[in-house]
């Protein structure tokens, strides 16, 4: 795998987690690229437990979660929720960063936010109500695909 660059590492990890079909000893190799949120949603995806991995995503996306935009704030959680991989502190300013920026969200992002909070079992009542009254707000115009 030396020879491979960081796209063909993400293509083959994506391959792998899409198609189920997990190596572990593939996914350890590649368990360092700077990408992490595509080889964590790879490793969520194929069932592949990799704690230092899912560390150090969480410690840097609690860094830019502000620059993330709604798709990456919605999939990096649903992620860890996906995962079974507890980080409270990612998921709460997430919450925060969402229950901000909801408008900015379109339908999937807002319904894979709301089954990410409760799956992973974390509470977010201030995030729930904004969800619940973007949707209220949004009426018939909700996308229905």
């Amino acid at each position: 795998m030396g020879n491979f660059n960081p796209q063909n590492l993400y293509n083959t990890a994506w391959a792998f987690g899409t198609a189920g079909h997990a190596v572990p000893a593939l996914f350890d190799a590649i368990a360092a690229p700077q990408d992490l949120s595509i080889t964590a949603w790879t490793f969520a995806t194929a069932g592949h437990v990799a704690p230092a991995l899912f560390d150090a995503m969480a410690a840097e996306v609690e860094r830019r979660v502000s620059n993330l935009s709604p798709q990456n704030l919605a999939n990096t959680a649903w992620v860890f929720a996906t995962a079974g991989h507890a980080a409270a502190a990612l998921l709460d300013a997430t919450a925060m960063e969402a229950t901000r920026r909801l408008s900015e969200y379109n339908t999937q992002n807002l319904s894979s936010t709301a089954w990410t909070f409760a799956t992973a079992g974390r509470a977010a009542p201030a995030l729930f109500d904004a969800i619940a009254a973007e949707a209220e707000w949004r009426g018939d115009r909700l996308e229905t695909t």
